[in-house]
């Protein structure tokens, strides 16, 4: 029984009795945030050790720069976390095409550079510094409302294993970084939260935001139309439809500006297909990327080399995780989210089940983490936390596979 079970994951490490007993006096947040906060300097300790290992500009790449600063800051803003960082600077760039601006912006969903210029403004310091205290802070707050949720629904050890394995997975790095991860991931578990408490306003604006931070805000959608279903069948409550179509507000909003920027009713999807190569083929493209992993594969740091690798990677984990979620036979939005979010990395041609796409799918990661206890979980997570220095290694100094 999930409320019977009350010792946590981390007493189960034996650590001294004083640290045993200092462990036991915290609560269920502040073990969360005192899991992440390791994380992070696992994370950030790797991310300076690397900028003072190396010679070469850890932001190069082929994206807008980043400006100036230390070299371990322009590490953190690598990759996509440029561009959000060129939207916080300038603005979207809605016509014109190029390598590192033009119309191609327009895939980055708003919310994320909108708060991170507002800081800027307000502190007077460079977007990336307001980038990473952004990323830096609602990390924090994802650990604590993720630990919040699995506490509601499996009991207090598997909300420590869940976060542990949450903070401590692979692509886990990306919380450090200049990405919108961290912005959706804490607004996500908030509305799981406020539906499991029936909360149908609270849900459908907190999905409205999530929807404005990332794509995948569609796939909470979907998690307050199935609960907003359930609801309605059970106990006819005809509120609970308020949280979908409050919901829809945010990734429709977004939608509409894209459309009357490009001229497209395709909107969003033209601007992916038409400037970045990706397009949706209902996993399609994810066979296809295995076939061709199968029929040559091979290991190189060569741009590009190892995406392949990455996305067979998380296909397993994503597969293990979707059975477990079936499995565990959580809440119907919890169950329905992480589904629906696994199901949208599958769709994309380019990116595809990479890791970074399971952290946004988290509720895989959450199943995972309550299946698996005594030294089988210490095993997994610390595989996890070697891939996960391995990985922030590898984003940091190569181009071999994106996060």
């Amino acid at each position: 029984m999930a409320g019977v079970d009350t010792d946590t994951a981390l007493a189960r490490v034996r650590p001294p009795t004083t640290v045993r007993a200092r462990l036991a006096t915290l609560s269920a947040d502040q073990r969360a945030l005192l899991i992440y906060a390791v994380s992070r300097v696992v994370v950030l300790s790797t991310t300076a050790c690397v900028a003072a290992a190396t010679s070469a500009d850890p932001a190069s790449g082929p994206w807008p720069a980043t400006g100036s600063g230390a070299g371990w800051l322009r590490g953190l803003a690598r990759w996509d976390g440029a561009w959000y960082l060129r939207i916080a600077e300038s603005g979207y760039e809605t016509t014109g095409i190029s390598l590192h601006g033009g119309a191609r912006t327009l895939a980055f969903f708003p919310l994320y550079p909108l708060v991170v210029r507002f800081l800027s403004f307000l502190s007077g310091a460079p977007v990336a510094v307001s980038g990473v205290q952004l990323s830096l802070l609602l990390g924090a707050l994802a650990a604590i409302l993720l630990h919040r949720l699995v506490d509601r629904l499996a009991g207090p050890a598997a909300a420590d294993r869940a976060a542990l394995l949450f903070c401590f997975f692979p692509a886990a790095f990306v919380l450090s970084m200049t990405y919108a991860e961290a912005m959706f991931i804490a607004a996500a578990c908030a509305v799981l939260l406020a539906l499991l408490d029936r909360c149908w306003i609270v849900a459908g604006a907190l999905t409205a935001v999530a929807g404005l931070a990332r794509p995948t805000g569609l796939a909470l959608v979907a998690a307050c139309a199935a609960t907003a279903a359930v609801a309605l069948v059970r106990h006819r409550d005809a509120r609970s439809l308020l949280a979908p179509l409050i919901g829809l507000v945010g990734p429709v909003a977004y939608w509409a500006f894209v459309w009357s920027v490009d001229g497209d009713p395709r909107g969003w999807l033209h601007v992916e297909e038409r400037y970045w190569g990706d397009h949706a083929t209902l996993g399609v493209g994810t066979v296809r990327h295995l076939v061709i992993l199968l029929h040559s594969p091979g290991w190189s740091l060569e741009p590009g080399s190892l995406n392949l690798w990455m996305l067979a990677l998380g296909l397993v984990v994503g597969l293990v995780g979707l059975v477990l979620l079936l499995r565990a036979r959580l809440s119907v939005g919890v169950t329905v989210f992480g589904i629906g979010a696994f199901l949208f990395s599958l769709c994309s041609v380019n990116v595809g089940p990479r890791p970074r796409m399971l952290l946004a799918a988290f509720p895989l990661i959450v199943a995972i983490a309550i299946a698996t206890r005594g030294r089988r979980f210490w095993w997994l997570l610390g595989v996890s936390a070697v891939a996960m220095v391995a990985m922030t290694v590898m984003s940091l100094t190569t181009l071999a596979a994106f996060p």
